[in-house]
């Protein structure tokens, strides 16, 4: 997975696509890191979205409870995931965890 995680509120049933912000500023430190969907810098102008991917490897017995927790998240252009019908943000979330740790 991109250099480009972080950790969000969630809880399971709940949109995956948690946030959308504007374009990251210069400054922001993830304007160089690639979007997790397309591989094109997060800082190319576009807004950004976090995408809730699953819970953190120790808030797994909330998520089993249906509990909200912490769940691991990725940062995306908004405009490439929202385009997504529920079945292909599944699948995308699906491959995203199969290649991450799954939280630490």
């Amino acid at each position: 997975m991109a250099g480009n995680g972080t950790y969000v509120r969630w809880q399971r049933d709940q949109p995956r696509v948690v946030s959308t912000f504007p374009p990251l500023g210069e400054d922001h430190p993830a304007v160089l890191a690639p979007c997790a969907f397309c591989a094109e810098p997060l800082g190319d102008g576009r807004r950004v979205a976090l995408v809730a991917i699953g819970p953190a490897r120790h808030d797994r017995h909330r998520h089993d409870t249906g509990r909200w927790y912490c769940a691991l998240a990725v940062l995306t252009h908004a405009d490439d995931v929202r385009s997504l019908s529920e079945d292909e943000l599944a699948a995308f979330v699906s491959e995203l965890r199969s290649t991450s740790d799954g939280g630490r």
